[in-house]
């Protein structure tokens, strides 16, 4: 699992789960 290697698509839906689920944890 190399970030080079790292699909665009894993990053964005990541990125958009910590956002949903940050307000919900704090």
């Amino acid at each position: 699992m190399s970030p080079i290697r790292v699909p665009r698509y894993q990053f964005i839906i990541l990125s958009s789960a910590s956002s949903f689920c940050a307000p919900i944890i704090f």
